[in-house]
């Protein structure tokens, strides 16, 4: 178990636009290669959650938040790497699109959507799994439709186990 003192803190942003949530593949010199992932980084020394989520996603994605455009869903932690990551979405607006403003270290790729079902059996960095499982939960309610069945999640979770959808969703690029 991590001691609090080497716990690295982080913040995680799920970009949403109607059903859609917007992705990007880390490249093959990373941890958790060629996984997709939301929006992250870490904070900077005593940074608020919420400012450093605002600053990760302008220097990410070129889109510029105001604190108060976050929802908090929580947290996660990363037990393979030791991290902390306090999670938000955001919905974006008409015109909004992220773009990979800035890449220095080359973790993005393209940023894609993918509607939240089809998310769900991406091969993902961990964590990331359980809260787009929540959010595609949380849609299907607040829309009146019927969510997947935990016998479905389980058929999805084969699916992915067996990468056999992988490259029919990879290939199907959603632009903004």
């Amino acid at each position: 178990m991590n001691d609090i003192l080497s716990t690295r803190y982080g913040v995680a942003i799920g970009l949403f636009k109607d059903k859609e949530v917007y992705l990007s593949r880390r490249n093959e010199n990373t941890i958790f290669p060629k996984k997709w992932q939301f929006v992250n980084g870490r904070m900077k020394g005593a940074e608020l959650s919420r400012a450093g989520a605002v600053r990760i996603v302008e220097e990410h994605t070129g889109i510029i938040l105001t604190p108060e455009r976050l929802h908090d869903i929580g947290n996660i932690t990363v037990d393979e790497s030791g991290e902390f990551y306090y999670v938000y979405l955001v919905h974006l607006q008409d015109g909004e699109c992220p773009i990979n403003f800035d890449n220095k270290l080359g973790f993005y790729g393209d940023w894609r959507a993918f509607s939240l079902e089809s998310s769900i059996v991406l091969d993902l960095v961990p964590g990331i799994r359980n809260i787009l499982r929540k959010l595609y939960k949380c849609l299907m309610k607040i829309e009146g439709e019927k969510a997947l069945t935990t016998e479905e999640m389980k058929e999805a979770n084969k699916v992915y186990d067996e990468q056999e959808q992988r490259s029919i969703i990879e290939s199907d690029y959603c632009g903004c």
